[in-house]
């Protein structure tokens, strides 16, 4: 086995650690009855999937949020600390016929803001921001000339599970799955 090989190794159980004790900062920070946090490893990296209570958004914009639960998937792919992870929205909770951000766009840029990603910024802090983003999303949603659409970014190259998509369904009027809308 060439050394090349054993520094790749070195540096996979690196991450895989520095990921584990981000986690057991996380469930720290929100292990509680409004908060679930679960995490696996598959093709696309590494996922922690992040589901909050609205009850912890502000009352004012509670009634506006159609789901329970709101749930994230940040994803961590393998140049992780280096690159920055990916948002994922899966809970359609925006109360808009017309538009809906859980069809697979990275909407980091969105719930970072100006500041960015930087290499030890740590994923609680990550988690923290998700409430302010449904927030604002929920606020933009409501402008008369909303620019909701605009948010996020989708990645060529990027594996996509077609269960986690959604698209519209013009004859409904409603969002439903691709599969539903074949049938």
């Amino acid at each position: 086995m060439d050394s090349n090989s054993n520094k790749f190794r070195d540096l996979e159980k690196h991450r895989h650690s520095t990921i584990l004790e981000d986690l057991k900062e996380i469930k720290r920070f929100v292990n509680n009855e409004y908060w679930r946090l679960s995490s696996c490893e598959s093709l696309d990296g590494f996922s922690i999937f992040v589901e909050f209570a609205k009850r912890i958004l502000k009352e004012n914009v509670q009634a506006q949020v159609t789901a329970e639960q709101i749930k994230f998937k940040i994803l961590l792919e393998e140049r992780y600390p280096f690159k920055d992870p990916q948002i994922l929205c899966l809970t359609d909770f925006l109360n808009n016929e017309t538009f809906s951000i859980s069809d697979g766009r990275d909407l980091f840029n969105e719930v970072v803001g100006q500041d960015g990603w930087k290499c030890d910024y740590p994923l609680y802090k990550l988690i923290w921001l998700l409430p302010d983003f449904v927030e604002e999303m929920l606020s933009l949603s409501q402008k008369k000339e909303s620019k909701t659409h605009f948010v996020g970014t989708f990645h060529l190259g990027m594996l996509y599970d077609i269960r986690e998509i959604k698209t519209q369904s013009r004859q409904l009027s409603t969002y439903k799955t691709v599969f539903d809308v074949q049938e």
